[in-house]
């Protein structure tokens, strides 16, 4: 698990980039779960829930959080297509602190992370935007958080 762990959200979101024609942020959601049997609904819940992926027979539902920032429910949206595309057992997942995430959890976090802010796409914007971490979290659509994860983890900012 832990060699998969390491390469599967990689491989599959390079894959999807590919597939989609994806090479500028932010990544289009609706030009790739189209073509998923997958609904995705806003839904009122307290600010500790972000996402709830529900696999279904014919259907599968993707729950966001409207009292979320759209910034993080994009990123919420792609954890939760993880769990629909890789885990296949999972049944029912929902998205809360990361703080308390297992394995499954942060592999989804890692596809989020590398799907929407792919390592050569968030080195040409810090160059650009010269290192300007919120002009950075606008372009990706992503939280300030999940855009200053990322740095670094790329080890451009510590």
């Amino acid at each position: 698990m832990n060699e998969r762990y390491r390469s599967r959200p990689l491989q599959l979101a390079e894959e999807l980039r590919r597939k989609y024609n994806l090479t500028y942020p932010p990544v289009n959601a609706g030009l790739v779960i189209v073509d998923y049997p997958i609904r995705v609904t806003l839904e009122d819940w307290n600010a500790d829930i972000s996402g709830v992926f529900v696999r279904g027979h014919t259907i599968n539902h993707i729950g966001l959080n409207k009292n979320h920032s759209l910034e993080r429910r994009h990123f919420t949206l792609w954890h939760e297509f993880y769990h629909f595309h890789e885990h296949k057992t999972v049944n029912l997942c929902e998205f809360k602190n990361r703080n308390t995430a297992n394995l499954l959890e942060r592999e989804a976090d890692v596809f989020a992370a590398h799907f929407l802010m792919p390592e050569d796409w968030v080195r040409d914007q810090f160059k650009k935007l010269h290192g300007n971490i919120r002009a950075m979290a606008q372009q990706f659509l992503v939280s300030m958080a999940a855009m200053q994860n990322r740095l670094i983890a790329l080890r451009l900012i510590a």
